[in-house]
């Protein structure tokens, strides 16, 4: 990370020693830079090209003010992808329901919303992934249009899209709270208000006690 391009090209050349000095060499082609509000339009920094985004841990990583717009349409493109696969997987299953609840509980929503704690959705966001999921429950239950969503996820059992992703946001709170990384828990005023603004909506849900406490 750098402030400049020239403490990048500073901060890479330290990389490039020190690595050399244990037999390690950079490979160029394999690194990517992004810039966050490049004026300059830099296309390359020592050699390695300079991209619009990057993937890091399964997560687009945008070079723009809105970090994650791109995942995000990702995510919804992907559930609109599997959930119109869903009868061809369920069509000739002796028990459509088992293996319906399978392929969509256990392998597509792990796959769908990894890493959703730090990623922000608005309601509208959360509401059509919802829909999606609706729709997946009318088709391994052969519902009809009319049929009311909380009979469909109740015979499916399954939580509320919202309710996942506040589940997500707690835990990634707390992991920061109980974890020894002193840089997440900086306590600059600018760093609370963000950690403040963070928990709100997953925060209001809960009892006051323990709404105080985790903030």
């Amino acid at each position: 990370m750098a402030d400049s391009v020239e403490n990048a090209k500073h901060n890479l050349n330290i990389l490039i020693e020190v690595s050399k000095k244990y037999g390690l060499n950079l490979n160029r082609e394999k690194c990517k830079i992004i810039i966050y509000n490049d004026t300059e339009n830099t296309k390359e920094i020592e050699g390695i090209k300079v991209e619009e985004n990057v993937k890091y841990l399964g997560v687009t990583i945008d070079n723009k003010k809105d970090l994650f717009k791109t995942q995000r349409e990702m995510i919804k493109k992907k559930a609109e992808k599997y959930a119109n696969m869903t009868h061809g997987i369920i069509c000739k299953s002796v028990n459509r329901i088992l293996i319906g609840k399978t392929y969509w509980k256990c392998v597509i929503l792990p796959s769908l919303l990894q890493n959703i704690g730090i990623i922000k959705f608005n309601q509208k966001e959360i509401s059509k992934l919802q829909t999606i999921e609706n729709g997946v429950y009318r088709k391994i239950l052969e519902g009809r249009d009319n049929t009311p969503i909380s009979v469909l996820r109740g015979e499916i059992g399954a939580s509320l899209m919202e309710t996942r992703f506040i589940e997500s946001k707690l835990l990634m709170a707390k992991s920061i709270i109980e974890g020894e990384n002193e840089l997440t828990k900086k306590n600059s005023s600018k760093g609370k208000r963000r950690q403040e603004k963070y928990l709100e909506q997953p925060s209001k849900y809960l009892p006051t006690e323990n709404r105080n406490e985790l903030q």
